[in-house]
This record gives structure tokens, sequence and C-alpha cells, in this order.
């Protein structure tokens, strides 16, 4: 995933997602999230990584569907919006979360890509193009 995408409308905030007319409408709070990283799955899925500023706690997200680099933004498939703070970087709970993530989900750690620096180079990019 790359570019200035906007979410589609099963991961916006604000969007009915059972298709049911009377289907309330799903809030979420976005996610500050420090100390993040982004990694591929052998499924074709990313996932973020990351310590949440507010809740204190790791963070390992549902499959990203969405980035926008000048935002610094991914929206995930669970509709959560994520706002990256700061550079790429490594957190020691936030990779002890990834790697139980990994494990319960029967992932081989080899087969894992660390694509971090392709968002990081996005959202540089961008910045960079706004002044």
């Amino acid at each position: 995933m790359a570019g200035d995408e906007r979410p589609p409308s099963a991961a916006d905030p604000n969007s009915r997602h059972s298709g049911k007319e009377d289907a309330p409408t799903v809030r979420r709070r976005s996610v500050r999230l420090g100390r993040w990283r982004v990694f591929l799955l052998p499924d074709g899925h990313e996932h973020l990584c990351g310590y949440s500023l507010r809740q204190r706690q790791s963070r390992v997200s549902s499959p990203l569907v969405a980035f926008n680099a000048s935002a610094a933004t991914v929206w995930t498939a669970s509709g959560r919006k994520y706002l990256l703070i700061g550079p790429a970087s490594f957190d020691d709970d936030a990779m002890y979360a990834f790697e139980y993530f990994i494990q319960i989900n029967l992932i081989e750690r080899n087969r894992i890509q660390d694509v971090s620096d392709l968002y990081e180079l996005a959202i540089a990019d961008a910045r960079s193009h706004e002044k």
C-alpha cells in the first residue's frame, strides 16, 4: 500500500458497515501511535505495530487498508485510524505483542518483511512537497 489514498468506505469510521438501513454508525477514536513499525506478512497484508500514546499500551493492528502519507495516517480493516507520530522505531513491548500475534497466527518469522522505511520515505516525500 502506498500513496495518498482515501480510506475505503468500509474503513470509514462514520460509514455503515452492515449494509442494513438501521445499522449504527461506528465511531472509533483515532490512535496516536509512537515507536511504530509496519510489517508485510506472507499473505500480503500489512500490519502496524507500535505504542499507543493515549492508552499507554502496545498495539498490533488489523490489516492496513489505506494510507495518507501527507497526514501520516493509516486506516485498518477494522475501521480504526492510526496517526503515526515521529519516525519509525522499535518499542520492546510492541514487538513482544507482535511476536505473540505471529505465534498465535502461525506465521513464519522469516517470511515477514519490515516495510516501515517505505512508509517513512512516503511521509517525508509528501511533507517535502507541502513546503
